[in-house]
This record gives structure tokens, C-alpha cells and sequence, in this order.
């Protein structure tokens, strides 16, 4: 993620997506902005990003924010996030269950909580422009209590 414009150095791409809660493992607002920049470089005039995250604007996510279980037929995965160092983090833990052996496997990371405000400045400093946000993926307007965000912005 932190490296697009070095993958792909000489192509230019309509469509580029960013889903499933990545963008908070950036880290800060600098390495977020580096990222915009990079995607806006590699996207052709009127080109478009979509990107999908938690939503960090959301009042439950200002204490504890817990998240449904997802069960398999061999396993369970449990997650849940905690805000730590006043809001400037959140630390996500994630328990993997086997089903069969009873054995868990336990992992935390730290991840950076991004805002829709600075989303929205970050995106349109690299130059996007008609930024869109939305609450889900059925385009339903974005809220403060929305689950998700997700934005489109077009070059």
C-alpha cells in the first residue's frame, strides 16, 4: 500500500480500490496523505479511488468497540478494538479458534484511526475532486453512527 507508484511505475489505472479496514495501517495522517498522492499519480484523468474503512467517526468506537464473532465449520475469529493513547490509536486484537484441537492462535496490532475529516482534507490536498461519502456499500448517506465509510473520489 505504501508503495503503489513503485510497483507500478508506468501505468495509469480508471478504478483504484482499498477495502477491508486497510488504511489504518498506515499509521499517521503523513503516511495517509503519501498514499493519496501516490494513488492520484497513478490514476488517468477522471479516474476514480473508492476505499472502505471502520468508522472511526462513529461515538462507539470512542471506548471499546466490539465486533460480531464469524464462525466457520473449523473455527471461530473473534475481534474487538480498544482506543488507546488518547484516540491517536486503536489497538486491534484478533482471537483464532480451531474448532477440531480447541487451540487459539491471539495476535494485537496498533492501527491508526482515520477520520472522515481527514479523509476528506487528505484527498482533496493530492487533488481529488466530486469526493463522495457514504454509511455502506449501498450508497446510503454516511453518518456519524454509520458503520462503515467509504469514499469515492475522482481525479
Amino acid at each position: 500500500m505504501r508503495k503503489v507508484s513503485d510497483l507500478f511505475p508506468e501505468i495509469r489505472f480508471n478504478v483504484i480500490t482499498c477495502m477491508g479496514n486497510t488504511l489504518v495501517h498506515l499509521g499517521s495522517y503523513s503516511e495517509l496523505c503519501r498514499l493519496f498522492d501516490s494513488v492520484y499519480s497513478q490514476l488517468e484523468k477522471g479516474g476514480i479511488f473508492a476505499a472502505q474503512i471502520v468508522n472511526y467517526d462513529n461515538p462507539r468506537t470512542k471506548g471499546v468497540m466490539a465486533f460480531k464473532d464469524i464462525e466457520g465449520d473449523d473455527f471461530i475469529f473473534v475481534r474487538g478494538n480498544k482506543v488507546v493513547e488518547n484516540g491517536e490509536a486503536i489497538e486491534f486484537s484478533g482471537e483464532l479458534i480451531l474448532k477440531k484441537t480447541g487451540e487459539k492462535f491471539r495476535n494485537t496490532v496498533s492501527l491508526y484511526p482515520v477520520y472522515s475529516s481527514a479523509v476528506r482534507r487528505g484527498l482533496e490536498g493530492s487533488g481529488f475532486s466530486s469526493i463522495s461519502f457514504y454509511g455502506n456499500f449501498d450508497r446510503e448517506a454516511y453518518e456519524d453512527t454509520s458503520n462503515a465509510l467509504i469514499f469515492i473520489a475522482e481525479k
